[in-house]
């Protein structure tokens, strides 16, 4: 879709880059995100929850995360988009999906990440 989109003018990432909140379709999309967001929060109670983006945009989803109180996490995206400018064949064909490499290097970074901020158990820990 986003390749016919492209091809016939119609690119709505950059329409977003251009427009930000001012386009009503990411705008929309950003405040669902913020509701969807908010009830996971109430109802998670005290497990810990974090969010991180795969998508380009993600200032958008670190305000709603501030705003929430919710640890946003760029680690994993920004492996794979670091990977990517090295030249290394991190997504699909498309374009913009993550390929099986894409996918090994973001959840190392994850892992990593929420293992840094005691979130996940390594080898020499285990969760309760």
């Amino acid at each position: 879709l986003d390749r016919l989109l492209r091809a016939s003018g119609k690119d709505v990432n950059a329409e977003i880059s251009r427009l930000g909140l001012g386009h009503p379709g990411f705008a929309r999309s950003v405040g669902v995100t913020g509701d969807l967001l908010e009830r996971a929060r109430r109802r998670s109670g005290s497990v810990p929850m974090v969010v991180f983006s795969v998508a380009p945009f993600d200032d958008a989803a670190q305000a709603i995360c501030r705003r929430l109180g919710i640890p946003f996490l760029p680690e994993p995206a920004a492996a794979v988009q670091a990977a990517r400018a090295e030249g290394r064949r991190v997504v699909q064909q498309d374009g913009g999906h993550w390929n099986r490499e894409g996918h090994r290097i973001a959840g190392e970074a994850l892992a990593k990440a929420l293992r840094e901020r005691g979130l996940l158990a390594g080898p020499e820990r285990r969760a309760p």
